[in-house]
């Protein structure tokens, strides 16, 4: 009879909490039964560890792109406008990053990424909030943004009736 194998535990737990592997998976490269990792990672709760492991790691990367955003945003608030050119590019650079906000929440919304969402929402509460202050647009103003006239003269969004056409004179 042979002695019992020697297996480095931790670093099978370690593999598996951090995703790179499946139980299956390490049981397939390295070579331990299935049945011997499955009762360790039941014993040892390998599972509570890899969703809170996943959970933190979640909030580090979003904690880490709302700072890139603030960032961003402040970069964008410190650039000088003094060639009307400059200011085209930057307005450009604002709109691909709405534009990329927008993708992000739409996906968010398809995949039920609630957190994801949550995030694209406060990014644009900022975005608006920061717009409203540098164009000095107070909460209180009575006066509407959009002119009630330009709408007014926009066409109907009704579909027009068409006459019912006679064939062959009838």
């Amino acid at each position: 009879m042979s002695a019992p194998k020697k297996y480095d535990i931790e670093f099978f737990k370690k593999l598996y909490i951090s995703g790179q592997y499946t139980l299956r998976g390490i049981c397939k490269e390295f070579g331990p039964s299935y049945s011997h990792i499955s009762n360790i990672s039941a014993r040892e709760k390998w599972g509570d560890a890899k969703r809170e492991y996943l959970r933190n790691t979640l909030e580090a990367d979003e904690d880490a792109k709302a700072e890139r955003e603030k960032e961003a945003i402040a970069e964008a608030e410190s650039m000088p406008l003094s060639t009307p050119s400059q200011h085209q590019d930057r307005v450009i650079h604002t709109g691909d990053r709405l534009g990329d906000l927008i993708q992000t929440g739409v996906m968010a919304v398809k995949s039920s990424n609630w957190r994801d969402l949550k995030q694209v929402v406060e990014t644009w509460r900022l975005w608006d909030d920061q717009m409203r202050k540098n164009h000095r647009i107070e909460e209180k103003d009575d006066r509407p943004l959009v002119n009630i006239n330009v709408m007014g003269a926009l066409p109907s969004l009704k579909p027009a009736k068409a006459e019912p056409v006679i064939a062959n004179g009838q």
